[in-house]
């Protein structure tokens, strides 16, 4: 590994590493390998909880830390080891629950190990949400004030595409800064700890092991991802990210159908195509 290169890479998974049927490709495991065998360190950044990042750190051969739950969570998804857990306070989830309840929107909290809702409403079941990974450990509880302040890291609020933008704005107003506010699409929106993002944990991170942003690089194509492309020294973003994510990278690659983040890495480490290549 040059000098020059970036030292730590993190890449987000759904959009950006995995295809679009959300799988991990032969390409993605010979590449990630042959990075990790040059000494560069590997992280998934994602939206994603542990039970549901496990299977992908395993197929890919990934051990350690993975930047989990936007950023809330810091942990080795395979052995359950937590490094880091970004909790919100008892009152700030019990007014989270008061707002959803306001606006007939269904809430689920997330802590480490599992979710709780009280019920899943229409607009969840219409999604792929609860057989998704995502929805693999999930308890119905007879009310969520109940256990709002037993370590809950993040508040997912679930929306219709229509009603997306207003209800992120209320948000924003409501909880000003006592509140990150981020989102992977348009069905909902995801409320954490104060300054709790992908970007805030990546340094952390980082610094963790000893390097300083301008070693790292990072891909994503989300609005979750971008504090972390802004903080990155070395950052990409999907051509199919919003325009601000977009803005906010060092450069834009093409989508995950056309295995863009392999175009990113292979411009941050010019031998990485013939080692991964050899690898395969």
């Amino acid at each position: 590994m040059e000098s020059t290169e970036p030292r730590l890479v993190a890449l987000d998974l759904d959009g950006t590493l995995l295809d679009p049927a959300g799988r991990v490709t032969a390409r993605a495991r010979a590449t990630l390998g042959a990075l990790r065998a040059r000494g560069v360190v590997v992280v998934l950044a994602t939206g994603r909880s542990p039970w549901s990042a496990a299977p992908i750190a395993q197929q890919l051969g990934l051990n350690g830390p993975q930047i989990l739950m936007q950023g809330g969570l810091v942990a080795d998804p395979v052995t359950g080891r937590v490094l880091r857990a970004m909790t919100m306070p008892h009152a700030l989830v019990e007014e989270q629950l008061a707002f959803a309840r306001e606006r007939a929107l269904t809430p689920i909290l997330g802590f480490a190990d599992v979710y709780r809702s009280q019920r899943l409403g229409p607009e969840v079941l219409e999604l792929s949400w609860p057989t998704y990974g995502e929805g693999a450990h999930l308890e119905i509880v007879d009310s969520l004030d109940a256990v709002a302040g037993n370590g809950v890291i993040r508040t997912f609020l679930f929306t219709s595409p229509a009603r997306h933008a207003a209800i992120a704005a209320e948000a924003a107003l409501r909880f000003g800064e006592r509140a990150s506010i981020t989102w992977g699409d348009q069905f909902g929106i995801e409320l954490l700890a104060a300054a709790v993002t992908k970007g805030s944990a990546l340094e952390w991170l980082a610094g963790q092991l000893g390097l300083g942003m301008d070693d790292v690089a990072a891909v994503g194509d989300g609005r979750n991802d971008l504090e972390m492309l802004a903080t990155a020294g070395r950052s990409a973003a999907m051509s199919t990210a919003p325009a601000a994510v977009r803005a906010a990278a060092g450069m834009v690659v093409p989508p995950s159908a056309e295995e863009g983040a392999f175009a990113a890495l292979s411009t941050w480490f010019p031998w990485l195509p013939a080692a991964a290549e050899e690898a395969a």
